[in-house]
């Protein structure tokens, strides 16, 4: 999360999830992400979730933690393939 790119703007993927962050259905919206959202967007619906209640935001973790596919990542301006699981555990340690 933060500022990507040469332009230091923060991505779309998490413009959206702040914007669903901010509505009265967030943890709904989230769970439907996790059911039907590319993995990009299921990594998003993760940290909203996390954003919304810690603690029970838990729960929704489990299945994802061994995850091996590879998902598209970008940290400042540098594009890479991370696995899954490896973004989860990241998402997992944030505040």
């Amino acid at each position: 999360l933060g500022s990507t790119g040469y332009a230091g703007v923060i991505s779309q993927g998490e413009k959206l999830m702040l914007k669903i962050l901010a509505s009265e259905s967030a943890k709904l919206n989230f769970i439907w992400i996790l059911k039907n959202g590319t993995d990009e967007a299921k990594l998003y619906a993760l940290c909203g979730l996390r954003q919304l209640n810690k603690k029970e935001s838990e729960s929704y973790f489990a299945e994802y933690r061994t995850l091996s596919t590879e998902v598209q990542t970008m940290s400042g301006s540098e594009i890479s393939n991370e696995k899954f699981s490896e973004v989860v555990a990241q998402i997992e340690k944030m505040r």
